[in-house]
């Protein structure tokens, strides 16, 4: 069980009579060649990636200017009738979807941003995993609703993470989505979110009933602009900002595909109880 090595060989048969008589030829070695190959195209890939994000930055800072302004006044608007004294509880409970909504908008837009350009110092706390996973799926309900899939949520912690809520719940709202997306063509549309907990680590597993990820692209349904989907279907940003959120709170996500169960599994590093405040 030696090394594998790059090596060049050149040959020629050397003929008498009509017969091949012997051999000649060269073997020569060129794995510092090779290696220096495979190092200038990660390189380049990189330079191509930084200059996908770099064009991402600017279109962002566009997209936050065109979205926020007629935001604010969606917001603006919504507060005022807010203070109105004529409307029911059904529809102060609808307009109060609509406020976060536009929070949730606001705060989508600066996650793309950041996703470029790291320039702030967000703030964490310590805040309930499985509320933010009912957040979330309570925000997908009427797409799961029209799009006919089942979810069913089977939470076994009642622990915490730091983190900054409004970025895992979009974590899990384009997991949601992703999944139903991928169930449109089923008989059978299944989602499973189940949470459990170990000494020092939360894990979620996001489940679905779909065909799942095609072997040969597993590996990068994590790149930036990388996307399965037809056409005019998907940006390929979801799962690369979903990745670029987690890391940032110090979890992890990886793909996993086990008895015709195609699942996200996300590792959360758990709050030591004894250090909440």
């Amino acid at each position: 069980k030696g090394n594998v090595l790059w090596v060049y060989t050149d040959g020629r048969a050397h003929y008498e009579g009509g017969e091949v008589k012997r051999l000649s030829g060269t073997i020569q070695d060129i794995e510092a060649k090779k290696n220096l190959e495979t190092k200038f195209n990660l390189e380049r890939q990189k330079s191509i990636q930084s200059s996908k994000l770099a064009s991402l930055g600017e279109l962002a800072a566009s997209m936050a200017h065109e979205i926020n302004n007629p935001l604010g006044i969606i917001s603006g608007y919504s507060e005022l009738l807010g203070a109105s004294q004529n409307l029911d509880q059904s529809q102060r409970n609808k307009l109060e979807a609509i406020i976060r909504s536009c929070d949730r908008i606001s705060h989508i837009v600066s996650n793309l941003k950041k996703f470029s350009r790291k320039s702030t110092q967000p703030e964490y706390r310590p805040a309930s995993l499985s509320e933010i996973i009912e957040e979330a799926i309570t925000l997908t309900k009427p797409r799961l609703k029209s799009q006919l899939v089942t979810l069913e949520f089977n939470n076994r912690s009642s622990s915490k993470v730091i983190c900054q809520p409004i970025e895992i719940e979009q974590v899990f709202l384009n997991l949601i989505n992703n999944a139903i997306d991928a169930l449109s063509a089923q008989p059978v549309r299944r989602i499973e979110i189940e949470v459990e907990e170990s000494s020092t680590e939360l894990v979620c597993r996001v489940s679905d009933s779909g065909l799942g990820v095609a072997p040969e692209i597993r590996n990068r349904i994590f790149e930036p602009f990388f996307t399965s989907k037809p056409i005019g279907k998907g940006t390929g940003l979801g799962l690369s900002i979903v990745k670029d959120i987690l890391s940032a709170h110090g979890a992890e996500i990886r793909y996993d595909f086990v008895d015709s169960k195609s699942s996200f599994i996300l590792t959360f590093p758990k709050l030591d109880q004894e250090r909440e405040v």
